[in-house]
């Protein structure tokens, strides 16, 4: 094999293991993607325009499922669970440490539809389960790159 062959073989292989390389982790980026659904700002129609996992600034979590139920994680105090729903921006929530309280809120989405960047704004119309509505409602809660 000539050396002029020799180059030109070299070059296809690593071009060959660049592609193949790159195109792992373009699949492995776009199923990161698939799952990064931020919500779109406005006032969302239903529970599936804001499912996803949202951080606060007070170090809270709060995940609203696909399947209406929510997580709720806030720093000194038990974390919470329950069912929601939402709809036209009207959001209604039940817990079981709330006992059958149902809380209402209005929920208004800001900011840009990227990761880090949508805020769900969730505002009391009524709540008569004080920590609850506490938690909700301290802070922005932050689309988060899930």
């Amino acid at each position: 094999m000539s050396r002029r062959s020799h180059k030109r073989l070299k070059l296809v292989a690593v071009t060959l293991l660049c592609v193949v390389t790159l195109a792992g982790c373009t699949q492995e980026e776009q199923d990161r993607i698939k799952n990064v659904k931020p919500p779109t700002p406005g006032t969302p129609a239903s529970g599936s325009d804001v499912t996803g996992i949202y951080r606060s600034f007070n170090l809270a979590v709060l995940q609203l499922r696909a399947d209406g139920t929510y997580a709720l994680i806030v720093k000194d105090s038990a974390a919470t669970s329950g069912q929601f729903t939402l709809s036209s921006g009207q959001l209604e929530v039940q817990s079981d440490s709330c006992g059958s309280a149902v809380g209402r809120y209005t929920v208004v989405v800001t900011g840009e539809k990227k990761a880090g960047k949508a805020k769900l704004e969730i505002t009391p119309t009524s709540d008569d389960c004080a920590r609850r509505k506490a938690d909700l409602t301290a802070a922005p809660w932050v689309y988060a790159d899930s």
